[in-house]
């Protein structure tokens, strides 16, 4: 009689236990794929962000040459013609000493 009971408690026990793991175990499995997907997605954003450093060094580098190129061909080429009256108004310091 006390063995029966025993056996009883113990399966009761041991059924409770088992339920137990199998939620546990379903509960990591669903962590384990949430963490591949994120995992992932944050691949993903790493390559995604490595494209983008790129086009922003090249973008980068073409506007500098662009600025480079514009300097250098921007200059002016004025002429400055003396001796007519009237110049003297329009010449710097420097050029009358």
């Amino acid at each position: 009689m006390i063995k029966e009971t025993f056996d009883e408690v113990k399966d009761k026990f041991l059924s409770s236990v088992v339920k137990r793991l199998e939620i546990i175990e379903c509960n990591i499995f669903d962590q384990t794929k949430e963490i591949e997907s994120e995992h992932c997605q944050i691949t993903s954003k790493d390559r995604e962000l490595q494209d983008l450093k790129t086009k922003l060094n090249d973008s980068e580098k073409r506007t500098a040459e662009m600025f480079n190129e514009h300097e250098q061909y921007s200059r002016r080429n004025n002429l400055r013609i003396t001796g007519i009256q009237g110049d003297k108004e329009f010449q710097s310091s420097i050029a009358l000493t």
